[in-house]
């Protein structure tokens, strides 16, 4: 049943590759649905190995399905049916959540987390312990986003301390403008009268030297 299911999915994936950039969308549709017949039919005591899981799961990832690329990434997180390799899991929850998949972004954290740490095996502990390493991974991420609101709110408080103190100063500026203004009219005004007075000076002066000439 194995060695006839796995012909089929060759045969299908042989078809899939062929160059016809047209017809692609319909041979991938087309590969998920052949997937999906063989690894759902038969009696219903059958029972998939983890190779075949594995190798279910990388066809219907292959379509393009953001939850079977997760599921995928979870399969080379606990190393079922293929080596345990956390970088592909990261890459793998990374596609997904960049297709929509919001399920991933607490596995991403987990990963990241998994991999800073060292040599981390999930496999090996317990499930008490991986559920706290989840609830681990959701507190990281709750206390990076309140670390983000609350930088982004001294941000926009020194943004308004700035547009308050850039105010205070065009201000400030815009009086010592008036003050100035005022004191260029007042000279001008002086300089007028003075000119003015220096004329009639002279015109007085000029009137008296012909009065004493005629």
């Amino acid at each position: 049943m194995a060695s006839g299911r796995l012909s089929i999915i060759l045969e299908a994936s042989v078809f899939n590759s062929v160059e016809h950039p047209e017809l692609r969308p319909v041979r991938t549709l087309l590969l998920s649905v052949i997937v999906m017949s063989i690894f759902f039919s038969g009696s219903a005591s059958a029972k998939q190995t983890p190779e075949e899981a594995f190798r279910y799961q990388q066809h219907m990832a292959q379509a393009g399905y953001s939850s079977a690329i997760y599921k995928l990434g979870v399969m080379y997180q606990n190393g079922y049916g293929t080596p345990r390799d956390l970088k592909q899991a990261m890459a793998l929850y990374q596609e997904s959540f960049s297709k929509g998949y919001k399920q991933a972004e607490g596995r991403i954290n987990e990963v990241k987390l998994m991999i800073e740490s060292g040599d981390f095996d999930r496999s090996k502990v317990p499930v008490r312990e991986v559920s706290k390493t989840d609830d681990m991974a959701q507190e990281n991420l709750k206390a990076e986003r309140e670390k983000l609101r609350r930088d982004r709110e001294v941000h926009e408080r020194r943004l308004k301390n700035l547009e308050q103190m850039r105010l205070a100063e065009q201000q400030k500026i815009d009086a010592e403008l008036k003050l100035l203004r005022a004191a260029k009219a007042n000279l001008e005004k002086e300089t007028r009268r003075l000119n003015a007075q220096k004329n009639l000076e002279k015109w007085r002066l000029e009137s008296g030297a012909m009065e004493e000439f005629e």
